[in-house]
């Protein structure tokens, strides 16, 4: 049976932040509901319960998360793998914007096409697959990202 859950986020800040999610949400979810309102991306993100690192992809069944539980927030520097980048698209218009990204190997992106609801921000990993074959005269790589998009505007993606 799916219920809504109140949920306590203890931040490093020392605030809680309540936020409210379905029972048959994933930790994924919940990770969302936290970038929506501090700004923090996913892959950043660290929920503990009672001293236990969380999986991001287990739901909240599966971890036995009743409601008023109180999740801890630990916010790392960087991605886990270093190898991995966020980008983050804000739609700050009042309607939904659709978009899709194409990306070229080497790079590989966890979301290609979406649609971001009024106002809030969607996070994509950008991976790179470290067998690429570097340009051997001056050691780097170049390779462009495109983002296009429908009723949205976007000043610039770096």
């Amino acid at each position: 049976m799916d219920t809504e859950l109140a949920l306590s986020v203890k931040m490093l800040s020392g605030e809680d932040l309540a936020i409210k999610v379905s029972s048959c949400s994933t930790l994924s979810d919940v990770k969302q509901k936290i970038f929506e309102a501090k700004a923090v991306p996913p892959s950043l993100q660290q929920l503990v319960l009672e001293g236990d690192v969380l999986d991001a992809g287990s739901s909240l069944a599966q971890i036995d998360i009743a409601d008023g539980a109180s999740l801890q927030l630990v916010i790392r520097d960087k991605p886990m793998d270093s190898l991995i980048r966020s980008l983050v698209l804000e739609n700050v218009g009042d309607a939904e914007a659709r978009f899709d990204i194409q990306a070229r190997y080497p790079f590989n992106l966890d979301i290609e096409q979406g649609i971001i609801p009024p106002h809030r921000r969607q996070e994509i990993l950008v991976s790179f697959d470290p067998a690429f074959e570097k340009d051997p005269k001056n050691g780097t790589i170049q390779q462009k990202l495109i983002v296009s998009h429908e009723h949205i505007a976007v000043s610039s993606v770096e």
